[in-house]
């Protein structure tokens, strides 16, 4: 049953009515789905970090999408979390365009949500705006195909298992676990609002539980927490889910027991939220060389913000992930049967486009009166250049630049130079790259953003188009409760779903916005861009609560047609000379100790020849009663793959396999083999495969 109100009712009728629908509990259907949507591993360039020298070599976690249908009187919702940088409006119009063809309009424009976890350690090309895929050598086919093809599946997935469910949330303090990586911008929000918050990030875990309404069998859940998953920092090569993803498989794990990874029933997502000024790196930034704290505002150490660098909690990069990843694993799992609260009254959802620069609101000015502002054309200020801490940039770049550069100024203006009105709009940013301006070979950032909201009982989901920082996406929530509670409801739980449908860079406060940190020169709408979300926002749920229409915008342009590639094409591969495929030439002791890492090498192939999805490269075996026993596959935690090209031209290459041998590995006899496809001269792509010799655990 419905609690949305028909519009221009009597208000005594809809206060009646408000009564009336709290006595209903809502009769929900779920269904959950996941699926491999790993791109190519090799040779293609990751994205988040934008660093040049970090392309991708092989394989630590795969990447998936994890699919949640929620269904009440015939109407759906569906929310994707994706292990991805981040979600282009391209790839989310081509999801609909497939979904479309096997489900007519059941899943549409307003009713999919599409959320990136943001994990920086994946493989890029797929987002069709030009300053983005500009770092990964322009747009790559099978990035974007795995992305396209895995959403689907997962979605499908979730679609065909839809059943009578009950719906929870609950959520609990989680401590040790994030730390704002811009705090001295943090620092210019009131004292009065800054006031009310015990911290200067989110440390509250928000969770949504799916319960079989028959069985009481758990079919998923869905945690929000806001951390951003670089604990595997810029130097990493090998694809990884990093820390989000990882504790979603711990989670999927737990509960699946026997189960490979991305192959049981049970779906666990640790989505993305209002993550853009909050960093995993809990030892913080410091000057590498010295160990001294770096400079507060620009991030620098003797003027470079390449020696700023946050770490931690653990030794390396590896260790720092799987500690994140366990303690928002165990937070998840402590809170899943406590102080949770059922949800009962509906479903409401709805979607727009909306032309930032075009949008207007009413700014009061510090004399009391109020005047028109407006959004502006995108454009990155030169902070953004400098990167963070969790990721620094090149060149001369520090955060917190409020002054532009002659020598850049005229390698921009080579490119396009801003306006007056451009700089006057984006003041005080000193303008690097006016990316509205640009659209050669095509557009190199999105004007038209997508707003969403789901409304599930009281919990409101609002689906943004990028990264709030903290205190821009507290301010966000506040509005959405607020705005649901003019129309008599008494209590609402706001979630920000960060990264989601669009990507448009980073929001800020306008208070955040005066230092421009690296969070403030990538917030590319100007100083007012979080002003107008609240408004847009504000006014989208007034429309979806009261039932009446609302412009659905108009969609951003199709340019699948006009991307490039510079990606290096995959022209033959050979074994090397005496070998075949396949073959193991460095095997592994005939004898090993638990926790210890088996290293072993294959002759291979470009594994960009098959992406092998819903597959592996690897396995490690056990005998068991003469049956040999898959015990772990390029999935697991335990796992790495390394590919490495021998002679470029000549096609020669070969992988690295290694294995920690964790203590709860049982002793026994053991064997790993590799799995791939090699592309000749002539004819097409052809699998092999091959083991080790067999190896004693001990």
């Amino acid at each position: 049953m419905k609690t949305t109100i028909p519009v221009e009712i009597p208000n005594t009728i809809f206060v009646i009515s408000i009564i009336l629908s709290a006595t209903v509990i809502a009769e929900y259907r779920v269904g959950v789905g996941i699926a491999d949507v790993t791109g190519p591993i090799a040779q293609i360039h990751f994205l988040g970090y934008a660093n040049p020298f970090q392309k991708g070599t092989g394989l630590h976690l795969r990447q998936f999408a994890r699919a949640f249908i929620i269904e009440e009187d015939n109407q759906r919702v569906v929310f994707v979390s994706v292990d991805a940088a981040m979600i282009g409006a391209g790839l989310r119009s081509k999801v609909l365009m497939d979904l479309e063809k096997k489900y007519g309009d059941s899943y549409n424009e307003q009713n999919l949500i599409l959320s990136a976890t943001h994990t920086h350690s994946s493989p890029g090309g797929f987002m069709m705006d030009l300053l983005i895929d500009i770092s990964t050598l322009g747009f790559i086919p099978q990035t974007f195909s795995a992305l396209r093809r895995g959403i689907v599946k997962a979605i499908i997935s979730a679609h065909n298992s839809l059943e009578e469910a009950k719906i929870y949330i609950s959520s609990g303090t989680l401590l040790d676990c994030n730390i704002n990586r811009s705090p001295s911008a943090y620092l210019l929000n009131p004292k009065v609002e800054r006031d009310k918050y015990e911290y200067d990030v989110d440390k509250e875990l928000t969770q949504l539980k799916f319960i079989a309404k028959g069985n009481s069998r758990l079919l998923g859940i869905i945690n929000w927490f806001p951390v951003h998953p670089t604990s595997m920092n810029n130097t990493n090569t090998l694809v990884s889910s990093d820390n989000v993803g990882y504790a979603s498989i711990l989670f999927e794990k737990y509960i699946n027991k026997n189960k490979r990874i991305g192959k049981g029933p049970f779906v666990a997502a640790f989505a993305s939220t209002n993550l853009g000024d909050v960093s995993p790196n809990l030892k913080g930034a410091r000057c590498v060389d010295t160990g001294a704290a770096c400079d507060a505002v620009t991030s620098t150490c003797g003027g470079r913000s390449q020696s700023c660098i946050a770490y931690g909690p653990g030794r390396d990069m590896f260790e720092s992930t799987k500690i994140i990843a366990e303690r928002l694993f165990k937070k998840a799992l402590e809170i899943l049967d406590k102080n949770d609260e059922e949800l009962r009254g509906g479903l409401i959802f709805g979607h727009q486009y909306v032309d930032m620069p075009s949008q207007y609101i009413d700014h009061m000015m510090p004399n009391g009166t109020a005047t028109k502002v407006h959004g502006c054309l995108p454009a990155m200020g030169y902070s953004f250049a400098a990167g963070t801490t969790d990721g620094p940039g090149g060149f001369d770049f520090k955060q917190g630049t409020l002054s532009d550069n002659t020598m850049w100024n005229f390698i921009r203006n080579i490119i396009a130079e801003p306006t007056s009105d451009d700089i006057s709009c984006h003041h005080p940013k000193p303008i690097f790259i006016p990316t509205g301006r640009i659209n050669v070979p095509y557009r190199w950032q999105c004007r038209i953003v997508s707003v969403q909201v789901a409304i599930i009982a009281h919990v409101i989901i609002a689906a943004v188009p990028g990264e709030f920082t903290t205190m821009a996406g507290r301010r966000l929530r506040r509005q959405l409760e607020e705005t649901y509670s003019e129309h008599g409801n008494q209590k609402s739980k706001a979630i920000i779903a960060g990264l989601s449908n669009t990507y448009t860079s980073y929001i800020v406060t306008k208070e955040e916005y005066q230092m421009q940190r690296y969070e403030g020169a990538s917030t590319i709408f100007g100083p007012y861009t979080l002003d107008i979300y609240l408004n847009v926002y504000k006014n989208l749920v007034n429309s979806l609560m009261t039932r009446k229409e609302y412009d659905k915008g108009i969609p951003p342009s199709d340019i699948s047609g006009k991307v490039f590639s510079f990606a290096t094409p995959i022209l033959y591969d050979l074994p090397l000379l005496g070998y075949s495929f396949g073959e193991c030439i460095k095997q592994p002791s005939s004898e090993v100790k638990t926790k210890s890492t088996v290293t072993t090498t294959f002759v291979s192939a470009n594994p960009r020849n098959n992406l092998m999805l819903d597959k592996t490269y690897l396995t490690v075996e056990k005998l068991t009663d003469s049956k040999w026993n898959v015990v772990a596959t390029d999935a697991d935690w335990e796992t790495t793959m390394t590919w490495k090209s021998l002679v470029l031209v000549a096609g020669y290459s070969q992988v690295t396999i290694q294995w920690y041998v964790s203590k709860d590995i049982p002793s026994g006899t053991y064997r790993i083999r590799h799995f791939g496809y090699s592309k000749p001269f002539f004819g097409n792509i052809r699998p092999f495969e091959g083991s080790t010799k067999i190896f004693k655990v001990i």
